[in-house]
């Protein structure tokens, strides 16, 4: 399973800042909205699984971490893999 870092905002901010780009430069850059950059890098927006590779190519960083799924003790859960209610435990 691919997450995205919990501290995904503060990577993509800096890494764009270390490589002296404005917010409205790098959007072009990667060709989406300012808004959008503004709002992965304050954290109302998690980037999904695609932009967030497009990201850390054009950022070099790594934003996206593999993690193995487990079931949990679930029984349940080891049959039917990961609920929404599993994965919600497993982010905090």
């Amino acid at each position: 399973m691919q997450l995205i870092t919990p501290d995904y905002a503060a990577r993509i901010r800096h890494a764009r800042e270390k490589k002296g780009l404005t917010q409205k430069d790098f959007a072009q850059l990667i060709s989406e909205k300012e808004s959008l950059v503004h709002n992965m890098e304050t954290g109302k927006h998690e980037p999904g699984i695609d932009l967030a590779r497009k990201l850390e190519k054009m950022l070099g960083i790594v934003i996206v971490e593999q993690h193995e799924e487990t079931a949990g003790g679930n029984s349940k859960a080891g049959r039917e893999g990961l609920t929404i209610g599993d994965f919600v435990k497993f982010r905090k």
